[in-house]
């Protein structure tokens, strides 16, 4: 097994996390560097009528955040490309297990639709930039990884510190997010297929 995760020592609670992995899976070697995404990911588009709906039926979005978020929503196409190339968005940990690999996101408070209005850049269907509030490029791309990459999984930080002593699967077949209860989802915002 190897776990991808490039090490920044600003993000202690994620390194936390890159702990429990190893040591739940003590044979496991970890590479201080990003797993590399296919190529083929980056003009996966996302429906930006499908995500307004969802936010607005939010049950644990404060109107506030709605209202800010959905506003910032309408100004834009109705499919939108979070990067150009794949280089530019990257996972927290990929993990090669068995002839598979593995995604797991770590997520702290920032990716509550929080308030932080950075300008950051996403893309129309032609690659022309928009520029988009940060919370909004992050929210995005949360969406676009859990709609596109296969075997992901989402774990919060909050969730994480209440159950970090039991051991959790984290490697699943399936996506799945690791949240507390009445807490905001990444899930409860995804296009159903």
């Amino acid at each position: 097994m190897k776990i991808f995760n490039k090490t920044n020592t600003k993000r202690v609670d994620e390194r936390e996390f890159l702990n429990k992995l190893l040591d739940i899976f003590p044979n496991a070697t970890h590479l201080d560097t990003e797993y590399s995404l296919q190529e083929c990911l980056s003009d996966k588009p996302l429906k930006i009528d499908i995500l307004i709906k969802k936010i607005d039926r939010g049950e644990f979005i404060s109107n506030l955040k709605k209202n800010r978020c959905i506003g910032e929503l309408k100004l834009l196409p109705n499919e939108i490309k979070v990067v150009r190339n794949i280089n530019e968005i990257s996972v927290d940990f990929g993990i090669e297990y068995q002839n598979s690999v593995y995604f797991i996101e770590f997520n702290e408070n920032q990716h509550r639709i929080d308030s932080n209005m950075r300008c950051k850049t996403i893309y129309d269907l032609y690659n022309n930039p928009i520029n988009v509030p940060r919370y909004l490029q992050r929210l995005l791309r949360d969406i676009w990884r859990w709609q596109f990459l296969e075997r992901y999984t989402i774990v919060w930080l909050d969730w994480f510190t209440v159950n970090k002593s039991k051991v959790i699967k984290y490697l699943n077949l399936k996506n799945m997010e690791y949240a507390l209860k009445d807490k905001f989802t990444i899930s409860d915002l995804v296009e159903e297929y």
